[in-house]
Formats: structure tokens, sequence, C-alpha cells
């Protein structure tokens, strides 16, 4: 199915956030909000809904847990259980449940900065303590994973990792060539810090689908124990 990428929507004369946060001569390049038309299927989807009238409680659609943990299985080789799944409405709703489920008042969350700013707000969110690791920058210029800041910055308290993945604002792209290498050192790394207490990971998977050519996907969780 092909679609026109080429195609001008105008969106200043309606609600969209980012036509109306900046001046009138600011161009937003939002990712995550692209001015690009839906997929045909999804809005001739959407109609047909609203055109039916009556929209009472939604039922979860019990094939929806398999379908997602096929494609888990078949894109990152990762297997789920389809107990397992559970609907959130969101990324941000998402790791915020997270830090509540995995964390305490007082504890600490580790997150690489700079990072998004929802994930900047939740260790207030949850009264935690802020541990930051900063990323390095290489000889060009582009960020990557310092794992000796990762390192020190885990501490006693460190309850939970926030990952931002693929890191926003930093390019993806960027971090590829120390992704590898932080994958094997960031469990032996909150080992090590940590003997006596646990530290959990919560990955943020806003852009799972994207892939670096020609490598296969990877899921660092696939191959957690």
């Amino acid at each position: 199915m092909l679609y026109d990428f080429d195609r001008v929507i105008e969106r200043r004369a309606t609600s969209s956030n980012k036509w109306r946060k900046y001046p009138a001569d600011v161009l937003p390049l939002w990712v995550a909000d692209m001015d690009f038309a839906s997929p045909e299927p999804v809005v001739r989807a959407l109609r047909e809904r609203v055109e039916h009238g009556v929209y009472g409680y939604g039922f979860e659609e019990p094939e929806f847990a398999q379908v997602f943990v096929d494609r888990l299985q078949k894109r990152y080789g990762w297997k789920v259980s389809p107990e397992a799944v559970v609907m959130i409405p969101g990324v941000i709703p998402g790791f915020n449940v997270a830090c509540r489920t995995l964390t305490k008042p007082s504890d600490g969350l580790l997150l690489q900065l700079p990072v998004y700013p929802p994930i900047l707000r939740s260790p207030g969110n949850h009264e935690l303590t802020r541990d930051e690791a900063l990323l390095g920058r290489d000889r060009d210029g582009r960020y990557e994973v310092d794992l000796d800041a990762f390192r020190a910055a885990i501490h006693a308290r460190t309850r939970a990792f926030l990952l931002c993945n693929p890191h926003n604002p930093v390019a993806a792209s960027s971090l590829e060539k120390t992704w590898r290498a932080w994958r094997r050192s960031a469990s032996s790394a909150i080992c090590r810090s940590s003997p006596t207490r646990s530290t959990a990971t919560c990955s943020t998977r806003a852009g799972a689908t994207s892939r670096w050519p020609p490598s296969a996907p990877r899921s660092s969780s696939a191959r957690s124990p």
C-alpha cells in the first residue's frame, strides 16, 4: 500500500500542541508527532467505530495478547506469556506505573541524561532520588553510553533504571556502537554495585519496531534471565 508523504497538511488552525507551543517562525519537527496522515486502514476502522454511534465501555479482545506475544517471539526471539501482557494507555503512564510498582519513596531511580522530559519528572512524581548517569560524547560530538558514569551512578538506594529506548532527545543511531557493550555491562555493573539489593530495568520501547539495517532486531529483555 502506497502513501503520499509529500502531501502538506495544515494543522495550525487545529488543536495541535506542537503548532501552538512555539512562535509562528518556529518549525516544530517532532518525531512523535509528524504531520503525515494516518494509514487508511486505521482511519477506516475509526470511522466505522464512530459511525456506530454508541460509545460504551470497551472490552479487551482476548486475542490481542496472543497476537502481541507472537510478534515479540517473531521479531525479537522474546518468549512472553499472554498472561503477562497488561494493557496501558501510553508510554508515560506505563513507566510511571512501573516506578510506583518497583520503588518506594526515597529509593533511587537511575536515569541517563540528557533524556525525555517526562522521564525527568518521574523521580518527583514518586518522591524518589534521581541517580544521574551522563551520556558521553565521542570525537565527532555524538552521544554514546559512558559505562564508567553508568556504574558510578548506581548506589545502594538505586532500585530501578528507567531506560529511554530509543534514547530521546539523543539520536538512537548515535548510541548504536556502544549499545552492545552497554547490554553486556549494565547488568553486571548493577549487580556489583548493589550486591544485596535488586535493581530493575524499565525500558520505554516507544520505537520498538525501529531497527538498524542490516542488523537483526534486538531486545535486551529477551536475553535477560
